[in-house]
């Protein structure tokens, strides 16, 4: 039984719109709020995200 459960939770790909500001809200810092956003926007990996943030590359 539980191991369906954690088949549901794999299948979900995607944040809501609603997830998404919820994550924000959570943030402690701007820094942070601007990582959620980053990724919500380009759909790319936090590690992609972290990288070019690490350059200096603006995302938006």
């Amino acid at each position: 039984m539980n191991n369906n459960k954690n088949k549901e939770i794999r299948k979900k790909k995607y944040l809501t719109d609603d997830e998404i500001e919820n994550l924000k809200a959570a943030c402690e810092t701007e820094e942070e709020r601007s990582i959620v956003r980053d990724l919500s926007d380009t759909g790319m990996r936090l590690d992609e995200v972290l990288k070019k943030r690490a350059r200096g590359e603006v995302l938006r």
